[in-house]
């Protein structure tokens, strides 16, 4: 994971404790990274916001 984000690894291991949670962030993280545009990546993750939703909130507190 650390190689496709900006996180150590120890640092997503104290974010992302359970191993389905560091599943759902390289899911979010591929799409953010995969080629379209914008408006297409966001359709992307609103279709899964249900699902990746924790994983935001997560990541927008760890940077708030």
């Amino acid at each position: 994971m650390s190689s496709i984000t900006r996180l150590t690894d120890d640092e997503i291991r104290k974010l992302f404790p359970d191993p389905a949670d560091v599943k759902k962030l390289a899911e979010l993280m591929e799409i953010v990274k995969r080629a379209g545009d914008r408006n297409q990546k966001i359709n992307q993750i609103v279709a899964k916001a249900e699902e990746l939703g924790g994983i935001v909130l997560t990541l927008l507190q760890k940077f708030a």
